[in-house]
């Protein structure tokens, strides 16, 4: 079964926290010197590139929506 690695693009600040909000089996992102990378056991489980891709894309919308969920939520904390 392939490992599948998806590099992300982006500013390093916007990515640099990604490795300590995502580090499950299911979905993570590693920093590997400045690089970081989603890897998925659920990715690995697809074999075609383009419904890796898909998949991926799909990750990453939810990841998205989950670190705006937090951001969100620390901000009103914090105006309290």
């Amino acid at each position: 079964m392939p490992q599948w690695i998806i590099t992300l693009k982006g500013e390093k600040r916007d990515l640099e926290d990604l490795p300590s909000q995502f580090g499950t089996p299911a979905c993570s992102v590693l920093d590997a010197q400045g690089r970081y990378h989603l890897t998925s056991t659920k990715l690995n489980e697809i074999t075609e590139p383009h419904d890796v891709l898909a998949e991926a894309q799909n990750m990453l919308a939810i990841m998205t929506s989950s670190v705006q969920l937090f951001l969100i939520t620390a901000h009103r904390a914090a105006a309290r």
